[in-house]
């Protein structure tokens, strides 16, 4: 769990009352509760806040009150339990249309790749055929092949592409 969440949960069920995020984050640094070696831990604190309010809605345990001042939701709502899958049709399923979107996905990185390097003055084109090299770029008489990694949607329902 998150230490800063922790930390903010702590402070606001022992103060009662709406706090700006940067008391949310002086007392629990000086009670000891809260320790970083981070350079602006105030920050820090109002992005793991305003995070989980953005991500759960309904769900967070905090809300706003006024500007940059939070408290907690005293009408907090769970979150949706996902829907397992029991029936070996629908995991078959499930795996076909993986499979599917990853191609997709992999195409999108090498397209994401390709249009960063033509924006960076390289004369760049992707291969037709998949030999290994998705991606032939040239500039200043230097040739370069690239292979691209991408992978598959994260918790935050986008997809990582490192470049």
């Amino acid at each position: 769990m998150n230490k800063f969440r922790n930390a903010a949960i702590d402070i606001l069920t022992e103060a009662k009352q709406p706090l700006h995020y940067k008391e949310i984050t002086r007392l629990p640094l000086e009670k000891g509760i809260l320790e970083t070696d981070g350079a602006t831990p105030d920050s820090s604190m109002n992005s793991q806040i305003i995070t989980d309010m953005k991500k759960k809605g309904n769900a967070s345990d905090f809300i706003k009150t006024a500007p940059s001042t939070y408290t907690l939701n005293t009408e907090k709502q769970s979150l949706p339990i996902k829907k397992q899958v029991n029936d070996k049709q629908s995991e078959q399923d499930e795996e076909d249309k993986i499979k599917i979107e990853s191609s997709f996905v992999g195409k999108a990185g090498e397209h994401l790749v390709c249009s960063e390097l033509l924006f960076r003055g390289y004369n760049a084109s992707i291969m037709s055929v998949d030999v290994g090299m998705d991606i032939t770029a040239t500039k200043d008489n230097k040739l370069f092949s690239i292979q691209v990694k991408t992978a598959n949607v994260n918790q935050y329902n986008f997809y990582n592409f490192d470049v």
